[in-house]
């Protein structure tokens, strides 16, 4: 096997048959859809496709991932459960201090 700057990344390896029909049977989808969504993850440049390597994770896409679902909890799912502790009167510092148990 051939040294490739891909080598210290997450692989996504063709072995055998189309990555969507493996993706489809271990999840239980259908195959059109799996392949679906690695066509959109190629899109959005999560992933790429090296010749002869298959895909590969993207360096850095871990940190932007966290960076975007964070933001997306702050906005969509923080107010609702701040709302709900405070309903509770539940003390968020004692409820942090549980948090190292």
């Amino acid at each position: 096997m051939r040294s490739s700057p891909a080598s210290s990344t997450k692989r996504i390896r063709r072995v055998g048959c189309s990555l969507g029909a493996r993706l489809a049977q271990l999840y239980d989808v259908n195959p059109l859809t799996a392949a679906k969504a690695y066509r959109e993850l190629q899109r959005d440049g999560f992933v790429e496709a090296l010749r002869g390597e298959g895909l590969i994770v993207r360096n850095g896409m871990r940190v932007g991932l966290l960076k975007r679902e964070r933001a997306k909890f702050m906005k969509e799912e923080w107010p609702a459960l701040r709302a709900r502790l405070a309903r509770l009167e539940v003390d968020l510092k004692a409820l942090l201090a549980t948090a190292s148990d």
